[in-house]
């Protein structure tokens, strides 16, 4: 009975040896499984290729990672401050020199060039002035015969008037202008004119003549389009009187006087 009680035990512990070494998908075990190779390590600076394939570790490596220890100390405690400048400056004095001794090429003078000639302009006629619409300029020969005609038989005295004006004979042209101003049919326009060219006439011959009849003409014509220009005119003349610049253009013109000679030192 003993006996069969304990090859009954026998099969169930085998039984129970068996299903605990099958594997879960129940596939029978491919043999006695194979240990994991153990990882190879690198032999370290003060290792040895002995040792990094025993497995031991390298006894280098704690005295590196202290010397890095020690080093990152060493660096964070140091106090970090800016080259101090060489007080050698030769270099800086010689560079100096140099550019000083350069000299710049001296720009090529150029040429005076000619003088150019001055073209003298002949002055405008001071005496001059506007020219009446119906003026006609009339050959010499015809000035002259109109000279001798009466005045009282002239058809237009106001053309004839500014014709001998334009021509330069004031005179003649007084004349003529008085005669219509004298007329008591001219209209006021042409009074204007005429006293404006009256004034005219006596500007150079008779400079207080002028200036009297532009004063009848800003007083009796103010609104007339001759009455600025008579109002120039009148002030024209009379800074001449007064400042008399044909004296002073000859006086500038003139040669400056030769210095005295001086007497012998004795």
């Amino acid at each position: 009975m003993k006996r069969r009680m304990l090859s009954v035990t026998c099969l169930l512990c085998g039984a129970l040896a068996v299903a605990c070494a099958a594997p879960a998908g129940g596939a029978p075990p491919a043999g006695p499984a194979a240990e994991p190779a153990a990882p190879a390590r690198t032999p370290g600076p003060g290792g040895t290729a002995a040792n990094a394939a025993a497995g031991k570790p390298d006894a280098s490596v704690p005295s590196l990672i202290e010397q890095v220890r020690q080093n990152r100390r060493r660096l964070t405690a140091a106090v970090i401050s800016a080259p101090e400048p060489a007080t050698d400056d030769s270099e800086l004095r010689e560079a100096v020199e140099r550019v000083r001794s350069i000299t710049l090429k001296q720009r090529p003078v150029l040429p005076d060039s000619e003088p150019t000639p001055k073209t003298e302009m002949p002055a405008p006629e001071a005496s001059a002035p506007a020219r009446h619409p119906d003026a006609v300029i009339l050959p010499p020969e015809k000035l002259e015969q109109l000279k001798a005609l009466p005045a009282n038989q002239v058809t237009d005295p106001v053309a004839l008037a500014d014709a001998l004006f334009r021509s330069g004979h004031y005179d003649h042209a007084y004349t003529f202008y008085e005669q219509m101003l004298a007329d008591a049919t001219t209209g006021e326009p042409t009074r204007a004119w005429l006293l404006f060219q009256m004034a005219n006439c006596k500007r150079e011959s008779d400079p207080a003549a002028a200036v009297a009849l532009y004063g009848r003409l800003l007083t009796g014509h103010p609104e007339s389009s001759w009455a600025g220009p008579g109002k120039a005119y009148k002030t024209l003349v009379e800074w001449r009187q007064a400042v008399k610049p044909e004296a002073i253009l000859e006086s500038l013109q003139a040669p400056p006087p030769e210095p005295a000679s001086k007497g012998k030192a004795e």
